[in-house]
């Protein structure tokens, strides 16, 4: 078995910019294994948030990306923004459902006040 690397602080907090958060192109600027950057990680609580910090970046470049997306009214992301986002506002994913059998499928749907909701009911 051979003996553990050990990763110092100033060549752990070199490896972490512009990683996007992702412990595998740290281990290889390292020279280790991931297992060996991410434990030197968790041990170490700078190092962790500078982790963080480089996952939330590239969480801003996705957000931007969508942003943009919905700018340009593209009705795809607008329609994912509205499912996942949107729900305080009524949005709801759409739900597909196929049956190839002759057996009947029944669903039944809470609203938000937690009442059913009867398709045959008139307002």
């Amino acid at each position: 078995m051979g003996r553990k690397k050990l990763v110092n602080h100033r060549k752990l907090m070199k490896a972490i910019p512009d990683s996007h958060g992702v412990v595998s192109i740290i281990a290889k600027r390292l020279g280790v294994e991931w297992h060996t950057a991410n434990n030197a990680i968790k041990n170490d609580p700078i190092a962790m948030q500078a982790l963080q910090d480089e996952a939330e970046k590239i969480a801003d470049v996705a957000e931007t990306v969508i942003l943009n997306a919905l700018m340009q009214e593209d009705v795809r992301v607008a329609q994912w923004f509205l499912e996942r986002k949107g729900t305080f506002r009524g949005f709801n994913p759409t739900i597909d459902i196929k049956n190839t059998s002759d057996t009947s499928i029944t669903m039944n749907f809470i609203d938000k006040e937690g009442d059913a909701f009867d398709a045959k009911k008139e307002d």
